[in-house]
């Protein structure tokens, strides 16, 4: 969806087809790098995580854009009905790592709220005062019974 919303988008209500591009629509069709101001801060955009690359090429990896730009090629001007199919391998890597990433870190979030209820729980159980990381514990044995 993201796609194909900032294909169509034109700078100042041009149309989708005029040179005049905003960079939502230069990001989501990967053509950040063939821009003339800013393809010199994308110059390996899409290489691979891990991969080598000398220092002065590492800017941009997640700003050069969304997709590869040969599947960008094949939606180019369809309707949303008719887009390819849209696989990871036909995400830029920086992009399909990073969601990766947050799909992970969302499932174990999930699972530790699943856990929370019987966490809580087994705090309440034990009285105050009985475990030596209670601030009470100290307190509990040496005050006269009076003074609690």
């Amino acid at each position: 969806l993201v796609y194909f919303v900032w294909n169509r988008l034109g700078k100042n209500g041009s149309e989708s087809g005029s040179s005049d591009s905003t960079f939502a629509k230069l990001w989501a069709t990967s053509q950040v790098a063939m821009h003339p101001e800013l393809g010199a801060f994308c110059a390996a955009p899409l290489a691979r995580p891990g991969q080598r690359i000398p220092k002065s090429r590492r800017v941009l990896r997640l700003g050069a854009g969304l997709v590869q730009p040969h599947w960008h090629l094949r939606a180019c001007g369809l309707r949303r009905s008719l887009l390819p199919e849209l696989r990871e391998s036909d995400l830029n890597p920086h992009i399909a790592d990073s969601v990766s990433t947050l799909i992970d870190e969302t499932v174990a979030h999930l699972k530790w709220i699943l856990h929370w209820p019987s966490m809580v729980q087994a705090v309440r159980a034990v009285q105050d005062g009985l475990l030596p990381c209670d601030v009470a514990f100290e307190l509990a044995r040496t005050a006269p019974r009076s003074c609690l």
